[in-house]
């Protein structure tokens, strides 16, 4: 699960990962449920949709640049 893969890595974490993972940690369930999904799992996978998308986009750009 996310919040054990978390809590091992946090030590190797930098200042602002480590406070973007104690806001996961944190408030999560909370968020999901007030922003109206069914729970983490629906959650996670539009965060995950919207990742790769932005991933795909820098790698397009970068391509771009390196051919340009």
């Amino acid at each position: 699960m996310f919040r054990d893969r978390i809590q091992s890595r946090y030590g190797t974490l930098s200042p602002r990962l480590r406070a973007l993972a104690d806001f996961v940690l944190e408030n999560t369930v909370d968020a999901a449920q007030q922003l109206g999904y069914s729970g983490n799992q629906e959650l996670s996978h539009e965060i995950k949709s919207y990742i790769r998308m932005q991933h795909a986009l820098r790698c397009g750009k970068e391509k771009l640049v390196v051919r340009g």
